[in-house]
């Protein structure tokens, strides 16, 4: 998943684990990057540019508390429904 600077204060708001999270998108970023750049030597990477309101609908409409696994999951069913 990857989230646009202007709009990371946005997801920090709406994250029930923020407090797990990075603090600012820069550092965020850099992690991002690292995890992408090991992932990519075996696996095909996409980004995935999260609607925050999409998400948001999406664990609002499914009961679900929006936390890592649950984006997890929300990104993994964007990406299916590319290729389907």
């Amino acid at each position: 998943a990857y989230y646009k600077e202007e709009e990371w204060s946005k997801f920090l708001e709406l994250a029930d684990d923020r407090d797990e999270m990075e603090k600012t998108w820069f550092s965020w970023s850099k992690e991002y990057k690292k995890v992408k750049k090991f992932y990519s030597k075996k696996f095909h990477v996409e980004d995935v540019i999260i609607d925050l309101d999409e998400l948001k609908q999406y664990c609002i409409t499914n009961n679900f508390p929006n936390i890592t696994k649950v984006r997890s999951e929300f990104v993994s069913k964007k990406v299916a429904q590319k290729y389907d």
